[in-house]
């Protein structure tokens, strides 16, 4: 459910001329329809990334590799009851909607942060004299 204090801070940066990012799962209905009734209160569009066309397995195994590599660990479980509650919530017409992405990104390489290479020793000017 959208809270009082983030619908507030919400609707004074629009009061403000600001635009606003929320970013917001609407698991439930009524969290989309909070957004819409903001929106409309304050003469601002609504422009909503539907990533529901994300396969299920493709979010269950990005976060498995997020977890392997020290990252937040969701779960399974826990993303299947999400998956579930999303599928029902209608985003309203008029709505600007834009999909999420078609495939997943390319296979980027590991970083290990312990294997910064910084300038060699002999590129450090002595600074003693």
């Amino acid at each position: 459910m959208v809270t009082l204090a983030q619908h507030a801070a919400v609707a004074a940066w629009l009061h403000a001329g600001l635009d606003v990012v929320v970013d917001d799962t609407c698991q439930a209905q009524s969290t989309m329809d909070a957004w819409v009734e903001l929106a409309v209160a304050t003469g601002a569009d609504l422009h909503v990334w539907d990533f529901r066309d994300v396969p299920l397995e493709v979010c269950i195994a990005r976060d498995a590799q997020r977890g392997q590599a020290g990252g937040r660990l969701v779960g399974e479980s826990a993303i299947r009851r999400v998956a579930e509650r999303c599928a029902a919530v209608k985003v309203p017409k008029g709505t600007q909607v834009h999909p999420g992405p078609q495939a997943p990104p390319p296979e980027v390489p590991p970083v290990d942060p312990c294997q910064h290479r910084g300038p060699e020793e002999t590129d450090v000017p002595d600074l003693s004299t």
